[in-house]
C-alpha cells in the first residue's frame, strides 16, 4: 500500500477475500492490526461483524483523556 500505484479498489477486494475466510473460521470482529490497512478499508462492519482500528480507538482515547467535550458521538 506504499507504493504509488497503490489501487484501493484492488487492495479492498484482496482483504475483503481475508475478511471472508476469517467469517467462515467464526470470527466475531475484526482488527485491523496495521496502521495502512485502514487505507483500503473504511467500513465500520463487515457483513454485520464489527471491524475495529486500532490507530483510530487509540485517538479517542487520548482525546477523552485530555477533553472529553471534543470526542464525537458516533
Amino acid at each position: 500500500m506504499k507504493s504509488p500505484s497503490f489501487k484501493k479498489e484492488i487492495v479492498h477486494e484482496h482483504f475483503c477475500k481475508v475478511m471472508d475466510s476469517l467469517l467462515e473460521e467464526g470470527c466475531e470482529a475484526i482488527i485491523l492490526g496495521c496502521t495502512e490497512i485502514p487505507l483500503a478499508i473504511e467500513e465500520k462492519y463487515y457483513k454485520g461483524i464489527p471491524i475495529l482500528n486500532p490507530s483510530w480507538i487509540l485517538a479517542r482515547s487520548l482525546i477523552q483523556e485530555v477533553d472529553a467535550s471534543r470526542v464525537a458521538l458516533l
